[in-house]
């Protein structure tokens, strides 16, 4: 079994961001792993300073075009899985982790085989003892829009101790059983960024494995470095995707429930959000154009596993 592990870390025109990230690793106590550093379609300046990296334990995947977080994972994913590492990591650029961060998470992956994702906390970049409330652990809710914060006081969760499991967590951390991906498949490609994670989390419960956060690896997160904490390309994609995850895994029971909640609760608020916005008016059309491409695509354009099949 080959117990090194894979690394992989999108980059899309954060260059500093990732180069920060990068020396974080480094100074690791963990040393068993490997990098794979992916540009998503960077300009050519961002391009040609990843180009100047070096270093043995780092393998830079150029992509022509931004492929999103979803597909551009998959591509390395497949990659790694071929070249037969039994574990991965999804990580964010824009993080910087602790110094046992990686031995922390992978000594609770040995210890139970039907683990399948182990995560740290993930504190605030900008306020370092403060964790990060939109990277804070989840459970499902299908009533309400596929998730919903695992504890609404976060200081909770940063006195425990010991690991303990959660319905998901975000995808800025995520260390991976390979074997589990080769059953579930990976990121759903049609979401192309935001709620993949989720919607990914759903068929890991089916497939009968767990996540698991360890109090004790830490990460700090900028967060919404590449996109922008409120944009257009934001509401548009997290709306859109909300109501596809609904449509594939809620019971017409929860369906129901869930559009209630859409459109007397989430639509007021998001329409208030989006016109406090300096760019309001391409907020508020987007989120309009996500709910609608959510409501009104064909089922087979968004539901089908050809999407997150690794190929």
């Amino acid at each position: 079994m080959n117990k090194k592990i894979a690394i992989i870390i999108l980059n899309w025109n954060g260059t500093e961001d990732t180069i920060e990230c990068l020396n974080s690793i480094e100074k690791n106590h963990f040393k068993n792993y490997k990098i794979f550093l992916v540009d998503n379609g960077s300009s050519y300046e961002s391009v040609k300073k990843l180009k100047k990296l070096k270093s043995k334990k780092i393998e830079l995947v150029i992509n022509k075009n931004n492929l999103g977080f979803a597909k551009g994972n998959n591509r390395v994913i497949k990659k790694v899985l071929d070249l037969g590492f039994d574990y991965f990591m999804i990580l964010n650029n824009d993080v910087v982790v602790g110094e046992k961060f990686l031995s922390k998470l992978f000594d609770i992956m040995k210890r139970d085989d039907n683990v399948g994702v182990v995560s740290p906390i993930v504190f605030n970049y900008d306020n370092k003892n403060i964790l990060m409330k939109t990277n804070s652990p989840g459970r499902f809710n299908l009533r309400k829009g596929g998730g919903e914060p695992w504890e609404s006081d976060l200081h909770q969760i940063k006195l425990r101790k010991r690991e303990f499991f959660v319905d998901y967590t975000s995808a800025c951390c995520w260390l991976v059983r390979s074997s589990m991906v080769k059953k579930t498949g990976g990121f759903n490609e049609r979401f192309f960024a935001y709620g993949e994670e989720i919607e990914l989390a759903f068929r890991i419960k089916k497939a009968g494995y767990k996540f698991l956060i360890n109090p004790a690896a830490k990460i700090w997160h900028k967060g919404a470095a590449s996109s922008g904490r409120i944009s257009g390309f934001k509401i548009y994609h997290s709306t859109r995707n909300m109501i596809w995850l609904e449509r594939i895994h809620a019971t017409r029971g929860e369906f129901l429930l869930f559009l209630m909640n859409l459109f007397f609760i989430k639509s007021p608020k998001n329409v208030i959000i989006s016109l406090i916005q300096s760019n309001k008016f391409l907020v508020l059309i987007s989120y309009f154009r996500g709910l609608i491409e959510g409501l009104f695509t064909r089922n087979n354009e968004f539901n089908n596993s050809k999407y997150y099949k690794i190929k």
